[in-house]
């Protein structure tokens, strides 16, 4: 990693340099994921030929999957935003009026009904 950081000129600039072997570790990881995940190594190589030839139908079948799924990270990583530059505010669970904190509890399970998939086929460890 010296000689590429000198190469590029990476070396003065160390944020950008870790957070581009961060994103690179990543990338590799999620990369060998799909020799774990395979059910054989052809499906694996299958599956890798399919991410750099993208052809046919998109991923997801029903485009309400990726909205929920969007909007989910987007509140995330709202909620991680709050909690590290406004530590003790906007707290709806754990707020003194009662009204408040069951008004929270309730939008919270309403939304786990809508958008939860509550019937067991999801469950991580299927396979094993």
């Amino acid at each position: 990693t010296g000689k590429l950081n000198r190469l590029t000129g990476l070396q003065k600039l160390p944020r950008i340099s870790r957070m581009l072997k961060l994103i690179f570790t990543f990338a590799l990881t999620c990369f060998a994921w799909i020799f774990f995940r395979a059910n054989s190594t052809g499906d694996a190589f299958e599956i890798i030929k399919k991410i750099f030839r993208p052809e046919g139908s998109v991923f997801y079948p029903n485009p309400s999957l990726m909205l929920y799924s969007t909007l989910s990270i987007f509140f995330l990583v709202l909620f991680e935003l709050k909690k590290e530059y406004f530590p003790g505010r906007f707290i709806l669970l754990n707020h003194r009026s009662p009204a408040v904190r069951m008004a929270s509890y309730s939008a919270l399970i309403i939304a786990i009904l809508l958008i939860g998939r509550l019937n067991g086929a999801q469950f991580i460890y299927f396979q094993f």
